[in-house]
């Protein structure tokens, strides 16, 4: 699981990094817009593998902990992540429209592949 899972976190990191940078250069983004797809990476690529520790923790626990573990650490990470997302908000410059725009779209993609090394997880038991 261990390397599967970071090269698949890899390929979609690199998947957005081009498709951000094309959407920069055909677009002409300014500085703000930049930061807001680099910030909305660097917290999505935190977030899956913050998912990754907490599977690696759980998967060897019986059905019941495993529930208890991953859920608990699903609202832990959310949490990290609004508390984040407000900081950047307040602190930061970046366009708030572009970074949570990219956010969601990196977000789910992280979490498809999230379920597919569950899903493949489970069935070799």
């Amino acid at each position: 699981m261990d390397k599967k899972f970071f090269i698949g976190v890899a390929a979609i990191l690199i998947i957005y990094i081009v498709a951000a940078w094309s959407i920069v250069q055909l677009a002409g983004f300014q500085a703000e817009k930049i930061k807001g797809l680099y910030f909305s990476g660097i917290l999505a690529t935190i977030n899956v593998v913050m998912a990754y520790v907490v599977l690696k923790l759980a998967m060897p626990k019986d059905q019941k902990t495993f529930a208890k573990i991953f859920l608990s650490g699903m609202v832990l990470r959310l949490l990290g992540l609004l508390i984040l997302i407000f900081m950047i908000f307040k602190y930061s410059d970046a366009d708030h429209f572009v970074f949570i725009g990219s956010l969601f779209i990196l977000y789910f993609m992280y979490q498809i592949w999230e379920v597919l090394i569950l899903n493949n997880k489970k069935n070799k038991g």
